[in-house]
């Protein structure tokens, strides 16, 4: 692994991190054995598909992103080892290429500072309280984080993993157009614009549907527009949620003796974070948390 260090304003550091190719290779073959164990593969019992059939069963993108979701927080903790930086706070994350793995965080840092004489300060620690609901979420965005998802051939439904030839005109301009675009909708979450997510409920699979959208309002050109997108689904995915037991725990980061390990370790990073708030990360890990998925360059 090759690291890199580069200083920025704003008490901010950004790592440009290289992982070898063995190190990928050892991480995608972790990746098909985890996968292994939960898919289920034509004619194998589970565990016992070789490696070449749980990637053409589950596609190669789903084998590189799971070996990514353990690989990227263990390349960026040895990294901050290695460069002797202490994060204060979640990383940006960027990847720049998946194969090989090339990827830059960009961690923030305490600040310098000149102490005055604060000896005689005294402050009391105020008891936190964590809600088991907050724990509860954090929980849930872990079991989609680890979800399989399996071709259907039905209608596209809220939660599915969909491919699909998407056409966006407003205004009579083209805004949008992307002939493999993926995206998973789900109830109050924007995609592209409001009402796309909602339109896609329903399309069948190589059937043109269009779906009207409206920009939100502001100063741009387009603000307050209507328009319509054309989406040709091309795949439809149906999302499988893991069991929420001890198993599932053992998959998550690093593993976790029992799903009650997992909750104790949530609770403590949400207690711990400035502000609280659910947990958005794939799982627990140091130096200001393991990172979120990060976004694609």
């Amino acid at each position: 692994m090759r690291v890199s260090a580069e200083r920025i304003p704003e008490s901010q550091v950004v790592l440009q991190i290289e992982i070898e190719p063995d190190q990928m290779e050892r991480a995608l073959d972790r990746a098909y054995r985890r996968l292994a164990q939960r898919a289920e593969i034509p004619g194998f019992r589970k565990g016992k598909a070789p490696r070449d059939m749980v990637e053409r069963h589950l596609g190669r993108e789903r084998l590189v992103h799971e070996a990514l979701d353990t690989l990227i927080p263990e390349a960026y903790n040895m990294a901050l080892d290695e460069q002797q930086i202490e994060a204060i706070d979640q990383p940006r994350l960027d990847i720049v290429q998946e194969e090989p793995l090339v990827f830059k965080a960009t961690v923030p840092v305490r600040p310098t500072v000149r102490l005055g004489d604060y000896n005689g300060l005294r402050v009391k620690r105020p008891s936190v309280e964590v809600a088991a609901e907050d724990v509860d979420q954090a929980v849930e965005e872990l079991r989609h984080r680890y979800a399989l998802h399996e071709p259907v051939e039905r209608p596209v439904q809220m939660g599915d993993l969909v491919r699909a030839d998407v056409r966006g005109h407003i205004d009579g301009r083209e805004v949008f157009a992307d002939d493999d675009f993926e995206f998973t909708p789900r109830d109050g979450v924007t995609i592209l614009l409001p009402g796309f997510a909602e339109g896609v409920i329903g399309a069948e699979k190589g059937a043109a549907k269009e779906v009207e959208v409206t920009t939100p309002p502001g100063s741009q050109p387009l603000s307050g527009k209507t328009g319509a997108f054309t989406v040709v689904v091309k795949e439809v995915k149906e999302e499988k949620l893991p069991a929420l037991d001890d198993e599932f725990a053992r998959q998550v980061g690093e593993g976790f003796a029992s799903l009650q390990a997992l909750r104790q370790q949530l609770e403590g990073r949400i207690r711990e974070r400035p502000g609280r708030g659910v947990d958005r990360s794939p799982g627990p890990g140091r130096g200001g948390g393991v990172p979120a998925r990060p976004r694609r360059a």
